[in-house]
């Protein structure tokens, strides 16, 4: 949380657990269910953000889940990722929905495939091939980071707060 503030207007704000909120608020839940979250305000004032052990290993994986509350999809399931990557259906297997084309909000920011709401270019394969590419082979190397926000990431979540 402290990257996403340091980068972004965001600030976050610790509840103690018997404190109760009539705010909207993040619950961070350890359950072993996976690493997830909503995107964006679901309409109620607790939004779950579940971070299971193995989440919690990676850094990037938190910031990543923070960034699907904050609002971010997955960066190749914009509109507009077919001028920047090639997605290799017939290599992914039970991630597909991960893949489908969403009508997300941009707000002006280009595609980044330096995002680390952007999976890797093995996500969800089925047989060891790569699941996207991208159109530039100098960019490839990009896909999937997990060091943090990219500047792109923070442009986008401060263009939507602040």
């Amino acid at each position: 949380f402290d990257h996403v503030e340091q980068q972004t207007c965001v600030r976050f704000k610790e509840l103690g657990v018997n404190e109760n909120s009539n705010n909207d608020h993040i619950l961070i839940t350890r359950q072993p269910t996976g690493c997830h979250s909503f995107i964006g305000h679901i309409g109620r004032r607790s939004q779950q953000l579940n971070l299971q052990d193995a989440c919690i290993r990676t850094f990037g994986t938190i910031v990543h889940e923070i960034g699907h509350a904050l609002g971010l999809w997955h960066e190749q399931q914009r509109a507009d990722r077919d001028q920047h990557i090639r997605v290799r259906n017939g290599n992914i297997g039970s991630y597909a929905g991960q893949f489908v084309k969403q009508r997300t909000v941009s707000l002006g920011v280009p595609y980044d495939v330096g995002s680390v709401m952007h999976y890797d270019s093995y996500a969800g394969s089925s047989n060891g091939q790569r699941t996207m590419e991208t159109l530039d082979p100098l960019e490839q190397s990009s896909l999937g980071q997990r060091t943090g926000l990219s500047f792109l990431d923070a442009k986008i979540i401060n263009l939507a707060y602040c």
